[in-house]
């Protein structure tokens, strides 16, 4: 009988069951390590969205990506202030020390090399076309912010105006490790990757120069987060990996829904400032890096909250 009355909130509650159920058969479940909650969750399948677009994408794929950056607008033209300024060719660490580092397999990071190079001639990406690339993975995305602050996260640094092979791999890396750490054996590698695991995820919140983050920062940084799947009606039909079988009216049709504006739900702050003030163990206001790694502790008592916040559609 609820059904009957209430046919558009089932529809939604059914929608995202099945979508949640989706993003667990082909990405795996958030490992255990980790809080539970709705923004974890979307932090981390969105990592393992990347990782899976870079990582397992095919050439038929890759091709019209290269036209669609062929037939970019202006703002994708060649940087003429970088030209200038470094004429010659970022080449990355020799393939043995990328091996040695990252474990990845030789053919792999060849064949990532081959396609980097074949978008980015000079061995260095721009902003412009990071935010493209991330388009692709996420279509729904009401706006680059997150995009933005990926870019940021991997060049490692406010003012770097492009990423390089050797930054993207390093981060690729990083991502694959928060997805194994639980299994990991030793609390001494354990360690060592979850402090990794949290300056990356703090440098995504964009701290200050002081490296510390306020609640605004805090708020901006979940309102990207959440902003990367915007609902929308025109995409409800859309299969999850739509993004792998674009074409170029897609794009238009992207960059027109982008523009809509996102109404954040009436709790989203309410729990934005939960999640701030449990990381925020002394009230002054700020997060540091500390705080950040003892939230992603697996032994920290304070997961209890983050499993106990809901938001959406949990």
């Amino acid at each position: 009988m609820k059904i009957e009355c209430y046919p558009e909130t089932y529809a939604q509650y059914s929608s995202a069951t099945e979508k949640y159920h989706k993003l667990k058969r082909v990405f795996g479940d958030v490992p255990t390590c980790l809080p539970s909650n709705r923004l974890c969750k979307l932090l981390y399948w969105t990592c393992r969205r990347i990782q899976f677009w870079f990582c397992f994408y095919n050439e038929g794929k890759f091709a019209r990506f290269l036209q669609y950056i062929t037939n970019a607008p202006n703002d994708m033209e060649m940087d003429v202030e970088d030209l200038l300024s470094n004429p010659f060719n970022t080449q990355p660490p020799s393939l043995n020390e990328l091996i040695h580092v990252t474990g990845f397999s030789k053919d792999w990071i060849m064949f990532m090399y081959r396609n980097f190079k074949q978008i980015c001639s000079n061995g260095r990406m721009p902003l412009q076309q990071w935010r493209r690339i991330f388009q692709l993975i996420f279509p729904k995305s009401a706006n680059s912010e997150f995009a933005d602050r990926v870019f940021r996260a991997i060049a490692g640094g406010k003012t770097s105006k492009h990423i390089t092979f050797e930054e993207l791999i390093l981060c690729l890396h990083r991502i694959s490790e928060c997805y194994c750490i639980y299994a990991s054996t030793s609390s001494q590698n354990s360690s060592a990757h979850l402090s990794r695991i949290a300056q990356f995820v703090f440098l995504l919140m964009k701290p200050n120069d002081h490296e510390q983050i306020n609640l605004d920062d805090f708020k901006n940084y979940a309102e990207a987060v959440f902003s990367l799947n915007v609902p929308s009606m025109a995409y409800n039909s859309h299969h999850l990996f739509s993004q792998m079988h674009v074409s170029n009216n897609q794009y238009s049709h992207n960059n027109s829904c982008s523009s809509m504006p996102f109404q954040f739900p009436s709790n989203f702050r309410h729990y934005t400032l939960q999640c701030f003030n449990e990381m925020d163990t002394d009230n002054d206001g700020i997060i540091s890096l500390g705080d950040v790694k003892r939230i992603l502790t697996p032994e920290c008592d304070s997961i209890r909250l983050f499993k106990e916040a809901h938001l959406l559609h949990s």
